[in-house]
């Protein structure tokens, strides 16, 4: 098995918003790449509830028609290396922009396909091209089991870590390990149902000075109507729940009458990407990125309905080896990171943005949460009519 074909499969499209700060700075934006950590990618979804059994059979593989990838992300082993730009902020800047123009209409659909004497069925997804998720029934009226994919006609093995639909089977998830040579990751697909006629995205009047997560002045937000829960779990949820509730409560307080947002802290919670649940993790091992002098603090996973032009899930991920590796072994009286109280705050908050839909505000001249600026520590003025232009008041 060749390394290059993992190589290839992580540098499939992946959505997502990585925070990024400079020591001295601050946070993060909607980029397409693979993420790279150091340690093993299975450490992400250490302590929370998995599903291995499959959900898919050929008996119900037609309530699955009419899907679109909704969200993709992967997580590659990889050691230290070595420093590139570790003093140019604006290529990271550069890295994490918002787009200024509405993105360019993509075929995200998927459709399944019934092969061989239907014991095996397989996934194409329309973005990517030359690439499937491949299930099999190994037992004859068994379920679909996620067994390998298949990059320009290469097939590689894998290995099924958690499985989640929603009960109306209007959405779906898969995680799965996959290894070769020298690589080892976790990868993650949603689908969700598309809208029977699809939404056009373009820039709102009301809306063009603000930045969101596809572009400037282009409105995604969370499913309107609908009350946001968000899961914090595990014991550093705990640990740190002031921080959560500072980081999340100024964002309720914005959207009085527009989006009810409520959380609960679990200890155990399901994984990232699971389409029931929306989630913040900590995580112990960190990310890696172009600087050791860069602290990438945390990270928000979206999943996104592009047809119905809504944000369908997210989940965030706080990297807290990243804080401890900053800290140069000082600690606080309570045995934490120096300031890692205050930073994990800031980062939830700017997450926590991201969540509801705001993109980085790099090209604007107003201080904003969103942006890379480590003194901004508040949700501002700016922040709040952004957000407030992206969720109307609910009559």
């Amino acid at each position: 098995m060749k390394s290059t074909s993992l190589i290839f499969v992580l540098s499939a499209l992946v959505l997502a918003t990585s925070c990024e700060k400079w020591q001295s700075a601050g946070t993060l934006p909607i980029i397409e790449e693979k993420y790279f950590i150091n340690g093993d990618p299975l450490e992400i979804v250490k302590g929370t509830k998995l599903e291995t059994k499959s959900f898919l059979s050929l008996e119900n593989i037609q309530q699955f028609e009419g899907i679109e990838l909704s969200g993709m992300t992967s997580f590659t082993e990889r050691s230290e290396r070595k420093d590139s730009n570790e003093n140019n902020m604006e290529e990271i800047k550069k890295a994490n922009k918002t787009p200024t123009e509405a993105p360019e209409s993509t075929d995200s659909s998927a459709t399944f396909e019934i092969l061989e004497n239907e014991k095996k069925v397989r996934l194409h997804v329309k973005q990517i091209s030359d690439f499937f998720l491949e299930f099999e029934q190994k037992n004859e009226g068994g379920m679909l089991d996620l067994v390998s994919v298949e990059i320009k006609k290469q097939r590689l093995p894998v290995t099924p870590v958690h499985y989640s639909v929603t009960p109306d089977r209007t959405a779906f998830s898969m995680l799965f390990t996959i290894r070769s040579e020298d690589e080892y990751a976790l990868i993650g697909f949603s689908f969700h149902k598309k809208a029977e006629k699809s939404v056009v995205l373009k820039v709102v009047e009301s809306a063009k000075d603000f930045f969101y997560l596809f572009g400037k002045g282009i409105l995604i937000p969370q499913e309107p109507k609908k009350t946001l829960s968000y899961s914090l779990c595990g014991r550093d949820s705990e640990i740190f729940s002031d921080e959560i509730r500072n980081g999340i409560n100024p964002w309720k307080t914005a959207l009085q009458d527009r989006l009810e947002i409520e959380y609960k802290f679990q200890d155990s919670c399901a994984p990232i990407l699971d389409v029931n649940h929306q989630s913040l993790h900590f995580i112990e091992n960190r990310i890696m990125r172009v600087s050791a002098r860069a602290i990438n603090s945390g990270v928000m996973l979206p999943r996104t309905s592009m047809t119905n032009g809504i944000l369908v899930g997210s989940d965030i991920l706080i990297w807290k080896g990243e804080f401890k590796r900053v800290s140069n072994g000082e600690v606080d009286s309570t045995g934490q990171p120096m300031n890692l109280r205050t930073r994990i705050q800031s980062t939830i908050m700017h997450e926590f943005g991201h969540v509801l839909g705001l993109g980085h505000p790099f090209e604007s001249k107003s201080d904003s949460i969103m942006g890379y600026d480590g003194k901004i520590n508040s949700v501002t003025d700016y922040d709040i009519q952004a957000v407030q232009a992206l969720y109307p008041k609910i009559n």
